[in-house]
C-alpha cells in the first residue's frame, strides 16, 4: 500500500485554523483516498482510505490510517469531524489482560508478548464527541469515557469500533515516532486534529 503523499506544507495549512501551539501535532484526514479507493463519491468504512500524519518541527510522516468504525451498525461510534482530541501515552486493550500484567506493563513501559491485544498506544485524554449510528450525537466526560484510542489496526481489517487506527505494517514506526517526539518536546499530551477531506 502506498503511503499518503501529502506534504508537510499541505498538512500545516490544514491544521493552521486550529491555532495549536504544541510542537507535536497529529492530523487525521477522513476520506483522503476518497477519489481512488472504494466508493469514489463518498468516504468508506472498513478500508484504510484515510491519512494520519505526524507533524513537528523535526519530523513529518504520513501514514495509512482509518478514522471510521470497521462496520456500521446501530450504536456504533464515528468520531465527529472537525474535532481536536488529546491523546497521551497509554495502554490500549487493558480488558484483555489480567490487572497484574497491565500494572507490570505500566512499570516496565514494555508490552507483554503473551497478551498481543494489550499494548502501548495513544489513549484518549480529553472529551470526545461521536455520532452513534441511528442514535445521534454524544459527548463523553472524564467519569464516563468512550475510550476512543489511536492504536494498531490489522493488515486486512481496520480493527475499529470507533477508534482511530494505523495499518499494522506501519504501526510501530508511527507509535515509536509519536512517543519519541512527545518525549523530546516534553509533551504529556498530543493534539489529534481530525478533519474531513476538504477536496
Amino acid at each position: 500500500m502506498t503511503q499518503p503523499n501529502i506534504t508537510r506544507d499541505e498538512a500545516l495549512k490544514l491544521i493552521a485554523p486550529f491555532n495549536r501551539t504544541e510542537k507535536l501535532v497529529f492530523l487525521g484526514i477522513r476520506g483522503y483516498y476518497k477519489k481512488s479507493m472504494g466508493d469514489l463519491d463518498s468516504n468508506d468504512i472498513g478500508i484504510y482510505d484515510d491519512a494520519i500524519c505526524i507533524i513537528s518541527p523535526d519530523y513529518f510522516g504520513a501514514f495509512n490510517g482509518n478514522t471510521d468504525p470497521s462496520k456500521m451498525k446501530v450504536g456504533i461510534a464515528t468520531v465527529k469531524a472537525p474535532q481536536v482530541i488529546m491523546f497521551r501515552q497509554g495502554i490500549h486493550g487493558v480488558s484483555h489482560a489480567p490487572a497484574a500484567v497491565v500494572e507490570k506493563m505500566r512499570k516496565t513501559k514494555a508490552n507483554d508478548p503473551a497478551y498481543p491485544r494489550t499494548y502501548w498506544a495513544f489513549r484518549q485524554d480529553s472529551n470526545v464527541t461521536v455520532i452513534r449510528h441511528g442514535q445521534g450525537e454524544f459527548t463523553d466526560n472524564p467519569q464516563a469515557r468512550f475510550w476512543i484510542d489511536l492504536h494498531q489496526g490489522g493488515e486486512w481489517t481496520t480493527s475499529s469500533e470507533g477508534c482511530q487506527t494505523i495499518i499494522k505494517s506501519q504501526w510501530l514506526n508511527f507509535k515509536n515516532q509519536g512517543y519519541h517526539w512527545m518525549n523530546v518536546y516534553g509533551q504529556e499530551q498530543v493534539p489529534y486534529i481530525l478533519i474531513d477531506n476538504p477536496q
